[in-house]
C-alpha cells in the first residue's frame, strides 16, 4: 500500500464530510429525499450570493422563503411545512433551537484512531445586530462551493468582483489575489470565445442567421451595462486598496500586489470589451457589405431530385411518355440552336459565400474595393487632422457627427485596427493600398501643411463613456493621437531609468 495516501488525508476527509453528510438523516418525505442535496446545495448559493452582496435578507424566514421558491423552480412539491424542515435540517442536527452541530468520523493516521469532528453548515453573522438572527455560511459550507467552482469555474467575473471585494474589506488579501488569478483566467477564456466565434464567423457568416435582431440588441446593451459595472468595481478596489493601514512591510506587500493585478486585470477587462466590440462591428460590415453570403445556395441533382423522388417515385404519366419519346421518332430534325448564340446567352458567377481569413485586419478585407470620393473626405477629415497636429488628441465625441457622411466616420473604425507609422519621405504620387494613408496623401496634395504629420505615430482607442449614435449604430468613441517615436523612445528610456 502506498503511504503517500495518509499525507494530509485528515484535512481531506475533514473538508469532504460536509459533502458527504449533506441531507443525511432529513426526514421530509419519499418525494423530497432523492433531490435533497441537490436543494440544500442551491439554497447554500443562494445564501452565499446574498452574503457577496452584502444583501441582508438571511433571516430564517428567509431561509424558508428561499427553500419554498427553489423547491418551486424544480417542478417538486412545495409548502411551507416541507421549507420549515428543509432549513431546521441545515441549521443544525436535531432541535433547531438546540442548534447542535453535526458530527463526522474523521480517521486520524498519525494515532491510527478515528474521532468526531463537529461541524455546522449556516452560522450567525455577527456583523448585523438585528432581532432576527442573520445567517451566513461557515467554512465548511464555503468549501463546498468552492471546490465546485475549482471543477467548473463557474462563477461569473461580475461574482469575482463582488468576492474579491469582499476579500479586501476584511483585509484578506491572500484570498483576495487568488480570486483575482481565477477573473484573469475567466476574462481569458471570454477572449479566447471571441476570438473562435470571429474566426468561426469569417468561415460560415451564416451563422449570423441563427441570432435575432433583438438577441444581438440585448447582447450589446449588456456589454454596456457590464462594463460600466465591471470599471465601478475596479475603481471601488483601487480605492479601497488605497485606504488599507500599511503598518507592516507584509502588508504593504500584499498592497502593492494586490494593485499590479488589479490593474493587469482591468487593461484584460478593456480588451474583452474591444474584442466584443469588434466582433458586433464585423457582423455589422458582414450585412452591409455581404448580403449575398446569407443566401443559401441550390444545389439540384438530377439523380436525386428527378429522378429518385419524381420519376423512380411516382413515375410518369400516359399523356407525358409521348411527348418524351415522340423527339426520337420523328422523321423530322428538331431546332438545334448555335453554339455561339448558347454561349452569348451564359453569365459567368462566382460563388463566395464563405469569407476567407486573411492577414490583414479582417474587418477592412470583408469592404469591396470600390474608390472613394476623396475630396469630400477631404473636407471632413481636415479639420480632424489639424486638430491632431496642433493638440495631439481628438475625440469622436468632438466632431460634429450630424454633418459628416457615414463613409466619413468609417474611417473612424479603420484608424482603430493598428497603430499607423508614417515615414518621414511621404510621397504624394502613387496612391497606398492603407486607407489612412490615402486619406493624408490626399490631404497633403490639397494643403502642404499636413506634411506636418510625417514621421509621426497615429494611434486609436476607445474612450470610457456612453456609446454615441450614428446612422442608427451605437459606437464607441475613439480617440485619436500623434506622437513622435523619439518623443516615445525618450519617455521609455526615463520611465526604464525610474523603473530599475
Amino acid at each position: 500500500m502506498n503511504v503517500e495516501i495518509w499525507e494530509g488525508f485528515r484535512e481531506r476527509t475533514t473538508m469532504l464530510n460536509p459533502i458527504f453528510m449533506l441531507g443525511k438523516g432529513m426526514e421530509v418525505g419519499a418525494t423530497l429525499t432523492p433531490y435533497l442535496p441537490q436543494l440544500l446545495l442551491a439554497i447554500l448559493l443562494e445564501v452565499f450570493y446574498r452574503e457577496i452582496k452584502d444583501d441582508e435578507k438571511r433571516s430564517r424566514s428567509d431561509l424558508v422563503a428561499i427553500a419554498k421558491a427553489i423547491m418551486e423552480h424544480q417542478n417538486l412539491p412545495h409548502d411551507d411545512d416541507k421549507a420549515e424542515r428543509l432549513i431546521s435540517g441545515l441549521v443544525s442536527y436535531g432541535n433547531p433551537n438546540l442548534r447542535n452541530p453535526f458530527s463526522a468520523k474523521v480517521f486520524d493516521p498519525s494515532s491510527g484512531m478515528f474521532s468526531d469532528k463537529p461541524f455546522l453548515y449556516l452560522t450567525i453573522d455577527t456583523e448585523y445586530r438585528k432581532r432576527e438572527a442573520i445567517y451566513k455560511l461557515t467554512q465548511a459550507s464555503q468549501n463546498m462551493i468552492f471546490l465546485s467552482r475549482e471543477v467548473i469555474l463557474e462563477f461569473s467575473i461580475e461574482f469575482e468582483q463582488l468576492y474579491t471585494l469582499k476579500l479586501i474589506r476584511n483585509n484578506n488579501f491572500r484570498s483576495a489575489l487568488q480570486s483575482l488569478d481565477v477573473l484573469i483566467t475567466k476574462i481569458k477564456q471570454l477572449i479566447a470565445q471571441e476570438h473562435d466565434y470571429r474566426r468561426h464567423l469569417h468561415r460560415n457568416p451564416k451563422i449570423l442567421m441563427e441570432q435575432g435582431t433583438q438577441a444581438r440588441k440585448e447582447r450589446r446593451n449588456e456589454i454596456e451595462r457590464q462594463f460600466e459595472e465591471s470599471n465601478q468595481r475596479f475603481d471601488k478596489m483601487i480605492r479601497m486598496l488605497a485606504n488599507v493601514d500599511l503598518a507592516t512591510p507584509e502588508a504593504r506587500f500584499h498592497i502593492l500586489e494586490m494593485e499590479m493585478k488589479v490593474h493587469a486585470t482591468m487593461a484584460l477587462s478593456a480588451k474583452l470589451h474591444a474584442e466584443l466590440y469588434q466582433n458586433i462591428e464585423l457582423e455589422l460590415s458582414i450585412r452591409k457589405y455581404r448580403p449575398s453570403a446569407f443566401m443559401k445556395r441550390r444545389n439540384v441533382s438530377f439523380k436525386t431530385d428527378i429522378w429518385e423522388n419524381e420519376l423512380l417515385a411516382k413515375g410518369i404519366p400516359a399523356n407525358t411518355m409521348g411527348k418524351l419519346l415522340s423527339p426520337f421518332f420523328s422523321p423530322r430534325a428538331p431546332f438545334i440552336y448555335p453554339m455561339g448564340l448558347i454561349w452569348s446567352e451564359q453569365e459567368v458567377r462566382h460563388h463566395d459565400d464563405e469569407i476567407h481569413e486573411e492577414d490583414e485586419p479582417e474587418e477592412q478585407s470583408l469592404e469591396p474595393k470600390e474608390t472613394r470620393d476623396w475630396s469630400a473626405l477631404c473636407r471632413y477629415w481636415a479639420p480632424v487632422i489639424r486638430d491632431l497636429i496642433y493638440m495631439e488628441e481628438v475625440s469622436l465625441r468632438d466632431i460634429p457627427a450630424k454633418e459628416w457622411t457615414i463613409e466619413a466616420l468609417e474611417l473612424w473604425m479603420i484608424f482603430k485596427t493598428d497603430v499607423l507609422e508614417i515615414p518621414h519621405l511621404f510621397t504624394t504620387h502613387q496612391p497606398y493600398e492603407d486607407e489612412r494613408m490615402e486619406l493624408i496623401r490626399h490631404l497633403i496634395i490639397s494643403d502642404p501643411f499636413f506634411n506636418e504629420i510625417a514621421g509621426k505615430t497615429i494611434r486609436a482607442r476607445f474612450e470610457r463613456g456612453a456609446p454615441l449614435q450614428f446612422f442608427g449604430v451605437r459606437i464607441s468613441p475613439i480617440v485619436i493621437s500623434i506622437k513622435d517615436p523619439a518623443e516615445e523612445d525618450t519617455a521609455h528610456a526615463i520611465y526604464s531609468r525610474t523603473t530599475s
